[in-house]
């Protein structure tokens, strides 16, 4: 049997590539975008994933308009933060891995050296911030059991550039 994945954001430049890549590995894969769940509703999303049954959820959904979002923080929040709330929640009553693309610019740019997972973060700006609270989302709602799984329940990735076929630029 194959392994399911569900991908949110699938219509994106990100989203389109992960569906594509997962297919090629013979995952059965469901992939949705805005209009077909709105994941910055909670019951949509509960909804979405105990129809699929998937082991691992990819979060590629993102409010990704980072000048736009120091005006509209309260939208870069609810799509960046909430929605990964509701997506983590959904993913631990379903027992399902999450995978969420995040943004470098969670780090200030401001360190001398490549930046690794465990570095401080110091988001500068709404997009920056709203990125950062689905991190601690995700964290704090799928934090491993480590006595009884070592399996990690929440991964997230933080590119800085995405190629696509169409198009390339800021990953997010």
């Amino acid at each position: 049997m194959s392994q399911r994945a569900v991908v949110f954001g699938a219509s994106g430049q990100l989203g389109v590539e992960l569906v594509r890549e997962l297919r090629a590995r013979r995952y059965d894969v469901k992939g949705w975008d805005r209009t077909q769940v709105d994941i910055t509703d909670p019951a949509a999303v509960e909804n979405a994933l105990a129809q699929f049954d998937a082991q691992v959820v990819f979060n590629s959904a993102a409010y990704n308009q980072v000048d736009v979002a120091e005006k509209e923080p309260q939208a870069a929040f609810l799509v960046n933060g909430l929605a990964v709330r509701n997506l983590a929640l959904a993913c631990r009553q379903v027992d399902a891995r999450l995978v969420h693309f995040s943004t470098d610019y969670v780090f200030d740019g401001a360190a001398r050296h490549p930046y690794v997972e465990d570095d401080p973060t110091h988001p500068l700006g709404a997009y920056a911030v709203s990125k950062l609270a689905g991190e601690l989302y995700a964290q704090a709602y799928l934090e491993p059991n480590w006595r009884a799984n070592c399996t990690p329940r929440r991964i997230w990735i933080r590119p800085w550039w995405c190629e696509h076929r169409e198009c390339s630029g800021p990953a997010d």
